[in-house]
């Protein structure tokens, strides 16, 4: 016969301990946010970086004004979408551009359970490799992880790569394009995320 009591109990820890995995993510998310803006002024640089790739509309048009413009960006890509648009990605690929891995289904680490995590990593990493992308570095969905994630991805010889500045552009109220990139290069520099 099960104890409820204990069965309560032992659901109260496991609620504990989840509490702790994701402050404790929230900490290091906070941490390496810093530093990468550290890094971006130091080297007065700015990065672009597109979340939840590939795909099949905007993309072209995309890659056709990184080009004119000769800029190089990251494109972290959903393992969900990848195995299915190899071409999309065999794009970005042929045009110079670094891939990192978003995740298989887009899952936020803070609500997801660390063995449901573990396996959608697992499956982004096949699937990516599968499209011809292998990638060693990930970004978090929603920029959420919690430490049991990051010391698995890390354990895989993965890196973390978070923003510090987000465009809006998936925002119903998206900010002044011009005012954004003026606030950036005022900044010195840092690592912008776009959809």
């Amino acid at each position: 016969m099960v104890d409820p009591l204990g069965l309560l109990a032992g659901l109260a820890i496991l609620r504990a301990l989840h509490a702790v995995d994701v402050a404790g993510g929230m900490a290091l998310t906070r941490l390496l946010r810093r530093r990468l803006r550290q890094q971006a002024r130091r080297r007065r640089a700015i990065a672009l970086t597109y979340d939840d790739g590939p795909g099949h509309e905007l993309q072209p048009r995309l890659l056709d004004l990184l080009q004119e413009q000769e800029a190089v960006a990251t494109f972290y890509l959903l393992g969900i979408r990848s195995s299915v648009m190899s071409a999309a990605t065999d794009a970005l690929v042929d045009a110079g551009h670094e891939l990192g891995d978003h995740g298989f289904a887009h899952l936020d680490a803070t609500r997801t359970g660390s063995r449901a995590m573990a396996a959608d990593a697992r499956r982004s990493e096949v699937a990516l490799a599968d499209a011809g992308a292998p990638v060693p570095t990930w970004r978090p969905a929603y920029g959420r992880l919690t430490l049991t994630h990051w010391l698995r991805q890390r354990r895989r010889g993965r890196r973390p790569i978070l923003w510090t500045h987000d465009a809006g552009d998936l925002r119903s109220s998206r900010p002044d394009p011009e005012a954004f990139a003026d606030a950036v290069a005022a900044d010195g520099g840092g690592v912008v995320m776009l959809h």
